[in-house]
């Protein structure tokens, strides 16, 4: 009769009542294909468990299956009887949180507690989130940015780990939210979190030595992928809440991010998901999210099978009354914000730099009147040569100089010579002496509003352009803070000059001061608008804008956030040179903008919203490129 047991880390099947005889090639073969060894002498075969518990449930099960087919009696010890236990928990389990996730978001009252060690005081307006967090224990949070989605988390955990069912916190984030979450609890608990930052190198040989004794890891969206079966023993071992911030980062149904973290969920003891745009692109960026929080009943079924029924429909269809109940919502009107002001500044050109933008554009306009219509085959490349056009402009009208600088965010090299009577101006640019009037007048603005006793955040998409800044301001004695793609991420890589330091610098100072950065770098998982309870910025000036309308978003959420005095003014100083590219897109980004915060009030859409430049869609592009072609009157 065939046994079958979990030993630590050993799946072991044991055929000691089995003659020799009847173990045949079927048997071994099986077994064969999950790498088992067999002993010959205890009629023993072994092999490693699997990573997690969804694939070791199904192997168990096959197993079962395999020897009843025999016709052979199994038994199973305790633990592999939980295990093919779970799901069938798992399901019931599942219709009792749907049920619990509906009855509490159509409840006019929550009655909600926190215990005693959780010190923060909730809005109203969160504790219904909070409910639905810590009862349904694998759950989704889709409030929108600002909105204090890691206070959320921190109150449902404080009542999970009261229950007794939870004891740690994992976090996987993008790297720019981890001091966020380190703040975010000395402000919950009022005491400084037992910490640690999970660390590639360490992590398979030490990761129950670095996590022994802390109760908030964190780790990025990568590190999983890399080091599955160190995190998913560390998972089993302990009462780990799985926390996945800005969750969208996993709408990949075919990534190996999203699947390694697939993989790792059904470890966890519990499960959330956090994010305030779970569907940038398309309705089928939900579905690695929610199979996360259910890891073990595909409750949004095969993958193909969703892609193509939403694809269909347009909407998430039939799968609406399953995910409604996981996930709750605070949007931006429930914030109690007041409105923030948006002042428009147009600047005129130089002379030189209107010589530069008038032979770009004519030379744009050329290249577009003499466009065939292009093959599929050639679409990828001629959707890189509109951003390409469009992002010269914006570079011309904003500093010319960095036409002649390569551009890493957008992958541009040096502009050609080839075609412009103005290259000898464009190449020389730079030596000229003469600065941007636009950035110029950046510059005297952000100057004013330090001398009134004003913190300063200045937003640019290109990194020759923080440079200049910095010079300008060097020029009227102020020493600005400033974070691109070059500046070290944390005091791992550089413990001096690192983006943490700057953005922490920025908000301690009691001074005035100014902090230049590039949407890319800063635009999600960091606040610039309090530092210990108190407001301390409350102005941002942009001295140019692409037509990424997640990255802008992004961008306008970091000193517009809860927790401020809702009487506070934000103001964004919108800088653009006049009758320039730069109108065109204020333009569309002030329509885009509207219409996401609109949809974003509503309960579960698709935004058409990505924060990452390199994964533009072609619809995106082509339509500010259809845009483009307006200004140059070729419609």
């Amino acid at each position: 009769m065939p046994h079958i047991s979990l030993d630590n880390y050993k799946v072991c099947i044991s055929l000691n009542d089995v003659n020799s005889s009847d173990i045949d090639w079927s048997v071994t073969s099986f077994f064969n294909m999950v790498g088992a060894i067999f002993d010959e002498h205890s009629n023993l075969f072994t092999f490693e468990k699997p990573p997690n518990r969804k694939n070791l449930y199904q192997i168990l099960s096959d197993t079962k299956n395999f020897f009843v087919e025999k016709e052979w009696k199994v038994t199973f010890d305790q633990e592999s009887e939980n295990v093919l236990s779970s799901r069938n928990k798992d399901g019931k389990s599942f219709e009792i949180a749907k049920k619990m996730g509906s009855d509490i978001k159509e409840s006019q009252f929550v009655e909600l507690e926190t215990p005693s060690f959780f010190k923060r005081t909730l809005y109203e307006h969160q504790r219904q989130s909070v409910k639905h967090l810590s009862e349904l224990g694998n759950a989704a949070n889709f409030s929108v940015p600002g909105s204090g989605k890691t206070t959320l988390s921190y109150a449902a955990y404080s009542i999970l780990k009261n229950k007794g069912i939870v004891d740690k916190i994992l976090v996987v984030s993008p790297r720019s939210a981890f001091v966020p979450w380190e703040e975010e609890f000395l402000e919950c608990f009022e005491r400084p979190a037992e910490k640690v930052r999970l660390d590639g190198s360490r992590v398979d040989s030490h990761i129950d030595s670095d996590t022994n004794n802390k109760e908030l890891i964190l780790c990025t969206y990568q590190l999983p992928l890399n080091h599955q079966y160190a995190v998913s023993r560390f998972l089993e071992k302990n009462k780990v809440l799985m926390i996945l911030d800005e969750s969208h980062n996993i709408k990949n149904m075919d990534g190996k991010i999203a699947n390694s973290l697939l993989d790792l969920s059904s470890s966890a003891t519990r499960r959330f998901i956090l994010s305030g745009t779970p569907m940038p692109n398309k309705w089928e960026d939900v579905w690695t999210q929610f199979n996360f929080l259910w890891p073990t009943l595909e409750i949004l079924d095969k993958k193909y099978i969703f892609r193509e029924h939403t694809k269909r429909k347009q909407n998430l269809g039939d799968y609406t009354d399953v995910i409604h109940p996981l996930f709750t919502r605070i949007t931006k009107k429930a914030l109690g914000l007041k409105p923030p002001n948006f002042e428009e500044i147009f600047v005129p050109m130089s002379r030189i730099q209107q010589r530069i933008y008038d032979a770009i554009e004519l030379k744009i306009k050329k290249e577009v009147e003499n466009l065939h219509k292009e093959s599929i085959t050639e679409s990828i490349e001629m959707d890189k040569w509109r951003k390409a056009r469009m992002i010269r402009l914006i570079q011309t009208a904003s500093n010319p100089a960095l036409l002649k600088k390569s551009d890493t965010e957008f992958n541009l090299e040096p502009i050609s010579d080839e075609g412009l009577d103005i290259s000898e101006l464009i190449d020389h640019y730079a030596e000229l002496d003469e600065f941007p009037p636009k950035l110029q007048e950046a510059v005297l603005k952000t100057q004013e509003l330090m001398k009134k006793g004003e913190k300063v955040v200045v937003w640019t998409n290109f990194r020759h352009n923080i440079d200049t800044l910095r010079k300008l301001f060097d020029q009227l004695g102020i020493s600005p803070l400033w974070v691109d793609g070059r500046v070290p991420k944390d005091e791992s890589e550089d413990i001096e000059h690192n983006r943490e330091k700057m953005i922490q610098d920025f908000k301690e100072d009691s001074n005035p001061r100014v902090f230049i950065a590039t949407p890319a770098s800063c635009a999600e998982s960091v606040s610039l608008h309090m530092y210990k309870g108190k407001t301390v910025c409350k102005n941002a000036i942009y001295v140019d804008r692409t037509y990424n309308a997640g990255q802008y978003m992004q961008s306008l959420d970091r000193i517009h956030r809860i927790g401020m005095d809702p009487k506070t003014q934000v103001t964004y100083w919108l800088f653009m040179s006049q009758n320039t590219f730069d109108e065109r897109i204020h333009k569309k980004l002030g329509k885009k903008i509207d219409n996401m915060y609109d949809l974003l009030d509503e309960n579960l859409r698709v935004i058409d919203l990505d924060v990452t430049e390199k994964v533009l869609p072609s619809k995106e592009i082509n339509d500010h490129f259809e845009d483009l072609k307006e200004s140059l009157n070729l419609k």
